[in-house]
């Protein structure tokens, strides 16, 4: 069994742990602590080991597609130089070659540093074979298109200023440039990476976000729709309703007045035969039909001319301006045209 060794500097520190109660605390501490801390490095060992070994069985039978996150995680809990050595080798398979190449020197640098010089040669001779083979890219960020804030991003990964217009290993297939900066619209971009490939993207200019209080801009205004024209066709459908009312309130006032002039020959000292009481009756109906109808058509009419009136315009200057109103009176129901050209 070890044992974790504690330098007491802290003069209050000292002076409370001179109790023989604090003492025992300590010591109990320091002597669970380090068996817990050994037990959890164990069991990751032993987790580790097992991910390795399952790796290492598919990528013998050539199933390298579930070996590599075998590797991957097996790597994240315990790394180790053969096991970077094998993850290089299994991302080779699935064709990530930039990624292998990576890998491969991750492992020879490991090697190194623990004086494996054998293994060492192997893995870097591994990623010297790789290196002619990488797809690369190289991310141009001109001046003009250099703001404050700006964040140019790889498959999501950030591409600091130094990486900028070098040009760096990917693996083949699809891949997203994105750039944003705050007051700015975002801009983005696809490309293929290809094998022995190299490949460039220039970052455009950012279009800046234009403050909403400072005004509708001209092409905004040059192809949005005339203000107030919703209005306007609502005003001529009612008072389209209106001039509808208006004939048949028109209609039915004719044959109220032929039912009365009809009913007047059956009809004496305002006593009338069936007849007459007949033509009366549908004279007094047709003369009710003919004040509705002319009643909504009048509202309809009044109602239109409103909502046309009142419809805002985009143009300020009064010429070139209709106005429609009603006009109803003793000697002629009807609308009035006016207006300034």
């Amino acid at each position: 069994m070890s044992f974790a060794s504690v330098t007491l500097r802290d003069p209050v520190m000292i002076r409370s742990v001179r109790s023989p109660l604090a003492w025992a605390l300590l010591t109990l501490v320091l002597g669970t602590s380090q068996p817990a801390r050994a037990q959890r490095s164990a069991q990751d060992s032993a987790t580790a080991r097992a991910l390795f070994d399952e790796g290492r069985a598919l990528a013998k039978d050539g199933k390298y597609a579930a070996a590599c996150p075998k590797f991957e995680e097996s790597s994240r809990i315990e790394p180790g130089i053969g096991t970077s050595y094998n993850l290089a080798d299994c991302y080779e398979h699935v064709g990530r070659t930039a990624s292998a190449w990576s890998v491969f020197l991750e492992a020879a640098s490991k090697a190194r540093l623990a004086g494996q010089v054998d293994r060492e040669k192997a893995a870097r001779d591994r990623a010297d074979a790789l290196a002619p083979k990488l797809a690369r890219l190289t991310v141009v960020v001109p001046a003009q298109a250099r703001v404050p804030g700006l964040e140019v991003r790889r498959d999501g990964s950030l591409l600091g200023e130094p990486m900028w217009g070098q040009a760096l290993p990917v693996d083949p297939g699809k891949h997203t440039v994105r750039v944003s900066a705050p007051g700015y619209r975002p801009w983005s971009s696809e490309f293929e990476g290809s094998p022995e490939k190299s490949q460039s993207v220039s970052v455009p200019p950012l279009i800046k976000i234009t403050d909403s209080s400072s005004g509708p801009t001209a092409d905004a205004d040059a192809t949005s729709p005339p203000s107030g024209n919703s209005q306007r066709t609502a005003g001529l459908v009612v008072a389209g309703v209106g001039v509808v009312g208006v004939a048949v309130g028109s209609v039915f006032g004719l044959k109220a007045r032929s039912k009365w002039n009809d009913a007047q020959s059956h009809c004496e000292a305002r006593l009338c035969d069936d007849a007459g009481v007949s033509l009366t009756s549908d004279a007094k109906t047709a003369a009710t039909l003919s004040t509705i109808g002319f009643g909504v058509g009048m509202v309809g009419l009044v109602t239109g001319a409103v909502l046309w009136l009142s419809a805002p315009s985009k143009s300020k200057d009064p010429v070139g301006s209709i106005g429609l109103a009603p006009l109803a009176g003793p000697a002629a129901t009807g609308l009035t045209l006016d207006g300034r050209f």
